[in-house]
Parts: structure tokens; sequence; C-alpha cells
């Protein structure tokens, strides 16, 4: 029914299916997710969460991919944007979501400060730019909304420092932890807004 060059998301349903339950079937949520590639995480939301009619949700990339994903996983990224467009019309769930087709850091500028109920960062993996995403939004999230970064533990062969998550992550919770609770540590993190 989907059409998918792969799959990164799946491995991280048990943990949203924890965390996300509180917002499943809720009018009026607002979910935005910096980094859509294929939809594979667009299309378990709209089935799984954000099954209200009035439920929303925000995705933002530049559907180029990246230099791993051509490089080590033979994505052919001129399909990324077209799989997305495809899948999310699939879901019968479309008018539910608006996409935004830019950097995070353009696309920002056009959304409202406290609107959203839960944020998915998960664009690139370089560490300046995931820092970036983290502050940015960290001002689009409703006091007691969700966090969620994906790729804590990432590390591409060759991939490493700040050409990953990790140190960006570490430095968001360290400047922020009086502004957040933190959930989970894993292979993602979750926090909570106070």
């Amino acid at each position: 029914m989907y059409t998918f060059q792969s799959d990164w998301f799946t491995v991280q349903i048990p943990l949203w299916e924890k965390y996300l339950n509180e917002y499943k079937g809720k009018e009026n949520i607002s979910f935005l997710e910096v980094g859509s590639f294929e939809g594979r995480s667009a299309i378990w939301l709209l089935t799984n969460i954000l099954t209200s009619e009035s439920a929303h949700l925000t995705c933002i990339d530049t559907f180029e991919g990246s230099i791993e994903n051509q490089t080590k996983h033979n994505i052919n990224l001129s399909l990324i944007e077209k799989n997305f467009d495809e899948n999310i019309s699939r879901t019968g769930a479309s008018y539910k979501v608006t996409k935004i087709k830019n950097y995070s850091s353009k696309a920002f500028q056009g959304l409202t400060f406290e609107s959203q109920d839960v944020i998915y960062i998960d664009g690139s993996h370089l560490a300046p730019d995931v820092l970036s995403d983290a502050v940015l939004y960290f001002f689009l999230l409703k006091g007691g909304g969700l966090m969620i970064f994906d790729d804590y533990e990432w590390g591409e062969i060759g991939m490493t420092g700040l050409n990953t998550p990790k140190p960006a992550i570490d430095a968001f919770l360290t400047i922020y932890k009086e502004k957040i609770e933190i959930m989970y540590i894993g292979i993602q993190v979750i926090i909570r807004k106070k």
C-alpha cells in the first residue's frame, strides 16, 4: 500500500506507543516533525495517534535526503518527495497534513510560538543543525508538550563527533535542564517542557 526505500522508524513504535498514548484520539492535537523523509512516521501518527478529525501534523523537510542516504543506503534521492506525497495521500488523512518543503531554520520563521503538543526532531544529523532545531523549535512547543529527538545513539561508519546528533542533544539537555523533564534516553531522547 505504501512505498518506502528504507525503514528506520518501525523499531521506535513501542517507545512512541508508550509516550504518545496520552495524545491518542484527542481533539486539536498539533504534532510537528522536522525531517519526514518518505513519511513512515507521519503515516504511523495519522493512523495511530492523530485520529481525531481536528488533529494536525506539520511535516518539514527539504526532501533532498542526506549524504549517508545516497552513499551508504542506496536511496534514490529523486524519489523521496514523490514517495512522501503518495504515501500521505494513501492514508486518506492528507487534509490533516501541512507539508513545508524547506530547511528547518527557514520553515521555523512562519510558525506560531507555543502551538505544538509534540515536536519530533529528525532532520539533519549534524550537531550544529540539531542544536539549532532543538533551540528554535522549543519555542513552538506548548508547556507540558513533548519533544522527541531521534538518532541519539546514531553513528554511521565514519560519522563521529559533530557529525552526529548526540553532542547537540547533550548540550540542549544541559542548557535547558531547568525548563525540561527528561522522560527517556536511549536510541531516542524524549523530554517534556515544564
